[in-house]
């Protein structure tokens, strides 16, 4: 896997963060020129960042491996682990936004998928940080 394969989910991510947002932005009316310009140049990148993490998280769920920088690379439970924290937090993160505007009970959902997302998000971080020590370079020197 080359670094343009590696990355691509930033850049995809973003060009569809420019699909959804145009789809929106045409059922909004009377929105400033600003707030437009922020949607486009830093939300769809943001929505980008959001890929790259998801494509993370699935990396160290299924494949069993999370990057670290410097060449090194957590392996084995505890990448899953983080993983799937860290898909669990998007997911639930993703549901409280589809039912932020769901009036009466909605409320009360979005704040409870708001919170089990901080806490999937929290403990993803920990557990990241937890496994940092044991990270195994993955290309010996000399090699």
């Amino acid at each position: 896997m080359n670094r343009f394969s590696y990355y691509s989910p930033i850049w995809i991510g973003a060009l569809i963060g420019v699909v959804l947002a145009r789809s929106w932005l045409q059922q909004q009316s009377g929105l400033p020129p600003w707030q437009v310009n922020l949607i486009y140049f830093v939300g769809c990148p943001l929505f980008g960042v959001l890929c790259q993490l998801f494509f993370v998280g699935t990396q160290g769920a299924f494949a069993q491996v999370l990057p670290v920088p410097g060449g090194r690379s957590i392996r084995g439970r505890a990448a899953v682990v983080a993983g799937a924290l860290l898909m669990s937090g998007m997911a639930l993160g993703g549901l409280a936004m589809l039912s932020m505007n769901e009036e009466g009970v909605g409320q009360v959902v979005m704040r409870a998928f708001l919170m089990a997302a901080g806490a999937a998000l929290l403990a993803a971080i920990v557990a990241y940080l937890w496994a940092l020590p044991l990270a195994a370079k993955d290309f010996p020197a000399g090699d």
